[in-house]
């Protein structure tokens, strides 16, 4: 069970470092542009 839990708190948090580093590289604001963050957090999700 541990295991598990440590595997999901490790890809949230790969999803998460994805996720912010394109935030950066393409220039999003994600305050005021939501729809924009969530294509790019499902993009980066089905990778």
């Amino acid at each position: 069970m541990a295991i598990e839990v440590l595997a999901r708190s490790d890809a949230a948090s790969l999803l998460a470092q994805e996720v912010r580093e394109l935030v950066r590289r393409r220039g999003l604001d994600p305050v005021t542009d939501r729809r924009g963050l969530e294509r790019l957090v499902a993009e980066a999700a089905s990778d």
